[in-house]
Order: structure tokens, then sequence, then C-alpha cells
């Protein structure tokens, strides 16, 4: 029997000699010509596109299914720009997972400042499941952990804070959009936004080089002050958009110790005294410079009580420095407690003003463990310093004062000064319980300028 020879079907071969079963040589070379190409009588596909020769010669339509002559392992300049795209964005999305865990699990314990678990599981769970429905507030949320990061690995801290300016943006452009529309529904989200936005401020200053050259420590101050007046007026309008148990378990207030002590420190007693009496003269003082200056507004035209801002100021930094057992959160909430105008005199460097920042900034001694304020009480301190004391003998005595209590205040006891207390205990309004805000507490101006500026406006 003569050797049958040995032949594959044409899995390449046109569709109609399939059909026919022409079988292809398994030894076929592409030297070998039509005639070479003949077995048992039929006659093999030679697999010319468009047209077969078979096809040709029986004058059919050749048709080819839509498989590659060749498998090959190189991608279209398409596919190679669509994988590089899908890799930058799964590097993204693994960053933002490590963001949201590392938020649950160390960044939110850093910001509470009571030792409440109710406060703490706001931040937790609360804040979070808000941050999904609400871009801006989940924007916040990565720019602070961020620089959480960025804090507990320098070698990492340069792309790190690099993230976090860009979440930053992203956010503060979203939250103004959305303030001025707000809505029952987004209010909570708006409020912790807005807060939050404060602390990334003061992260980006206490890890950042670059941002605390750039930015003086009372100018830190001061926008902190704008950007938390923000939240204040969020809490303002959602009163008028909410339900009352929805306000008030969105807003509920935080618990303060509001017993006010008997006893303050001997040195600073005698220094808010002297200071008090300085804010006497000094609206005098200045009502003289401007009835001497046509270029100087003028006490009636400006609106503003000098005097008066000088001593509400006064009033609550004796408040915070004769508590005892003070909160950390009515530490932090001092620049937005006093009067608006206060803040304008500490950034045009008013010596009474600074003199007052001076002695606050003992007060903030006992958060210098916190991350995110860094070294904004040391920072203080030297930027205000030498201007103070050169502002004669007794403002330089406060100077020493300061930087000898936040050096060693253990040595600096508090004294009793019954009179002093009783009479300036029934002048001090304490700050009122009822009031919403977890951290912040109105004072009678604030209410007049929440009327005035628009949310939007104010973060």
């Amino acid at each position: 029997m003569p050797e049958r020879k040995s032949h594959v079907k044409s899995r390449l071969g046109c569709g109609q000699c399939k059909t026919r079963r022409v079988k292809v040589s398994a030894n076929r070379s592409e030297a070998e010509t039509p005639q070479q190409q003949k077995t048992d009588g039929k006659e093999q596909c030679d697999e010319t596109r468009p047209t077969c020769g078979n096809c040709k010669r029986r004058r059919e339509t050749c048709t080819y299914t839509n498989r590659n002559t060749k498998s090959t392992n190189l991608s279209s300049p398409a596919s190679n720009g669509s994988d590089h795209t899908n890799a930058i964005s799964s590097s993204v999305h693994l960053k933002q997972l490590e963001l949201m865990h590392h938020w649950s699990t160390s960044t939110y314990a850093s910001l509470a400042l009571s030792n409440g678990a109710r406060r703490a599981s706001r931040y937790q769970l609360d804040v979070p499941r808000l941050a999904l429905e609400n871009e801006y507030l989940l924007e916040t949320m990565y720019a602070l952990t961020s620089l959480h990061l960025a804090y507990q690995r320098p070698n990492d801290a340069r792309s790190l804070i690099q993230d976090a300016t860009g979440y930053n943006t992203r956010a503060l452009a979203a939250c103004r959009e959305a303030l001025a529309a707000l809505e029952g529904p987004n209010a909570g989200a708006l409020f912790y936004c807005s807060a939050l936005l404060g602390v990334v401020a003061l992260a980006l200053r206490a890890v950042d080089p670059d941002t605390a050259a750039a930015q003086t420590p009372t100018d830190t101050l001061a926008q902190l002050t704008i950007m938390w007046r923000g939240t204040w007026s969020v809490i303002i309008a959602s009163k008028e958009i909410l339900g009352p148990e929805e306000y008030n378990t969105l807003f509920h207030p935080p618990a303060w110790n509001m017993l006010q002590g008997s006893s303050v420190r001997h040195q600073s007693q005698i220094f808010l005294d002297r200071l008090r009496e300085r804010a006497k003269a000094e609206d005098h003082t200045m009502m003289q410079q401007d009835q001497n200056s046509d270029d100087s507004p003028t006490k009636q035209e400006t609106g503003v009580d000098v005097t008066k801002v000088y001593l509400e100021t006064l009033d609550l930094t004796q408040v915070l420095l004769s508590t005892p057992d003070l909160e950390h959160s009515r530490i932090i909430a001092w620049p937005v407690l006093c009067p608006v105008p206060f803040m304008d005199f500490v950034t045009q460097k008013r010596p009474l003003a600074m003199a007052i920042v001076l002695l606050y900034s003992v007060l903030l001694r006992s958060m210098d463990e916190l991350w995110w304020l860094g070294s904004l009480r040391a920072d203080l301190v030297n930027e205000l310093a030498p201007l103070v004391a050169a502002c004669g003998p007794e403002m330089a005595e406060i100077v020493d004062w300061v930087q000898s209590w936040t050096s060693r205040p253990d040595e600096l006891g508090p004294i009793h000064t019954s009179n002093w207390a009783d009479d300036r205990t029934r002048r001090i309004s304490p700050i009122k319980m009822d009031d919403p805000s977890p951290i912040l507490h109105t004072p009678s101006w604030a209410e007049a300028r929440t009327s005035r500026h628009s949310p939007a406006t104010d973060v």
C-alpha cells in the first residue's frame, strides 16, 4: 500500500476551501508552485488574500475569518497608552486605599481634642461615611492623612506633601462651591470639611518647611481664624434648614469644664491687668491719631470700639488661664472666640495685640505633642517676642515671663487672688453649654458678622 501523504486541515485557509475539505500539506513550503500543491486530485488552498487561487479559478467569492495570521506580543500605540493610564489609575487607587486605612486606624485618633469616645468615633466612622458621599470631604481626608504619613515617614515626605497639596487645593475649591448651595443633606459633610481644612493649614505648616518659610505664624493664625469662622457659618446656616433632632445630633456640644478656678498665676494676673490699662489708653491714643490724619479712618467710620475689642479678648484669655484642666479644644478655639477685629490688629503688628497673643501662647504649650500643630507655639514666641520687647520695659517683662514659663512651667505655681477672682468671675460671661458647635462659641459680634458674610467667603 502506498504511503499516505501527511497533511493537516487548513485552519488558516478560506471558508470556501474548508467547505470543500481541501487540505494543506504539512510539509508545504512557500516555494512550492500551485502544481506542486496538488494532492489526491484536489488543489490545496494557497491562502492568498483577498482571493485564493482556487476561488479565483472557480470564480467564487473568497472569504476569510477574522483570525490573525501571526500572533504577536506587540501592542498598538493606543493600547500602550491605555495600559499606562490603567497602571496610573491602579497606583492612585492603591494609595488612596492606604490613606483611608491609615485615617481609620491612626489619623482620626490624633484629631480628637478630648478623651471622649463619642468624639473619636465620629472621626473614625461618621467622617469616612460622609466622605464617600461628598468628594470635598474625601479630598480633605486624603490631604490630612497624607500629611500625617509625611510626618511619620520623613523619607517619603516630599511626594506625600505634594499629594496633600493637590488634595487640599481641590477640597478648598469644591468646599467653596458646595457652601454656596448649602442644603440639609450636605450640612454635616461641609461642617467637617471646613473644620478639617483648618487642621490641614496647620499641618502643612508643621510638616512642610516651604510652607512654614512662606507664611509667618501670625498669618497662619489669621488664616485659621477665617477658615474656622466658615465652620461656624455652616452651623448657623444649618440651624435654619435642619430639624431640631438632626441638628442637635450633628452639632453636639462638647463636654467642657465650665467651672472657673479662683486662682491664676501671679505674674499673668499682673500682666493682664497691665494690658487692660493699656487697652483703655489705646483707644484714646488712636482717636487722637485719627483726628490728626486725613488718611486714617476714624472710630466712627470703622465702627470698631478698640478698647472693647481688647478688653473682650483679655477677658477670654483670663477665663482660659483660670480654668483647671483646660480642654485642648478650647485652647485651639481661642482665635475664633476673640472679637473679629482682634486678628486684624495682630496681623497689623499692634503691640498690645501681639502681647496678648504671647500670653495665649502659654496655653499652647500643653499641645506641643500634637503632630499637626508642630512648633506653632515656639514660632509665635520667636516672631512676636522681639517686637513686643522693643515696646518698652513693661512689655519686655511680659516677653521674659512667657519665655521662662514655656521653658519651665512647673516652677511658676499659681496663687490665690480671691478678691480679684470673685469680682472678675461675676463680670466674665462663661461659654454657653447650649452652644451647638463642637469647639466654637459665638459671642454677640459673631451673629452680626455671620449676617454680613456669606459662608462661601469665609472658607
